[in-house]
């Protein structure tokens, strides 16, 4: 036997067993580096596919927050509408000070409470009084009327003696504790 002839031999079967592990080794890394890229490819959407996520859920709790909103408002809209309030308002004139006593005779606070009084040329408005709380009474001077009693009983004289009396209409408006606005129709109340 012939040892030079099989080690030739397999020296050349060693050759094309080398040449076909480089061609599969190129196709191999081939294709590793088409997989790598793809892999790069998938990796860039599924970023763009968390940035958008991210995105998204700031949406949903705006839109949350937005909607825990509304429906406090709705709550506090539904409870100012069915809100039960004791507010009745008397109207007591002492004329020996010329004050005007503007009584809260309900059970309920009243808030932010402004009284317009308005007689002849004369119409002002007081207030606002942060809250009269229930038989609270609000107190207005009117100096002015002690001048127009002072001017018509100087005019009177002898036995001409009239009846000092002027009528004056009074209005209030004010806050219920939740916040209603109340506009009362004026009262007329005679003042003498």
């Amino acid at each position: 036997m012939d040892w030079t002839a099989v080690g030739a031999l397999s020296g050349l079967g060693a050759a094309v067993v080398s040449v076909v592990a480089v061609v599969f080794a190129g196709l191999a890394h081939r294709r590793a580096k088409e997989a790598n890229e793809a892999a790069e490819e998938a990796n860039r959407i599924a970023a763009r596919g968390l940035d958008e996520s991210r995105v998204a859920n700031e949406i949903a709790q705006q839109a949350n927050e937005l909607s825990e909103a509304t429906k406090a408002i709705s709550e506090r809209e539904f409870a100012m509408r069915h809100e039960n309030v004791v507010i009745n308002w008397s109207f007591q004139w002492d004329r020996k000070g010329d004050v005007l006593r503007v009584t809260n005779s309900g059970a309920d606070t009243a808030h932010e409470v402004s009284v317009s009084v308005s007689y002849k040329d004369f119409a002002e408005t007081y207030g606002p009084f942060p809250e009269v709380a229930g038989l609270g009474e609000i107190a207005i001077e009117l100096p002015e009327l002690a001048e127009m009693r002072r001017q018509h009983s100087s005019q009177l004289t002898g036995v001409r003696r009239g009846r000092f009396q002027v009528t004056a209409f009074i209005g209030i408006q004010y806050l219920t504790p939740m916040g209603n606005p109340v506009t009362p129709e004026l009262v007329e109340l005679k003042l003498r």
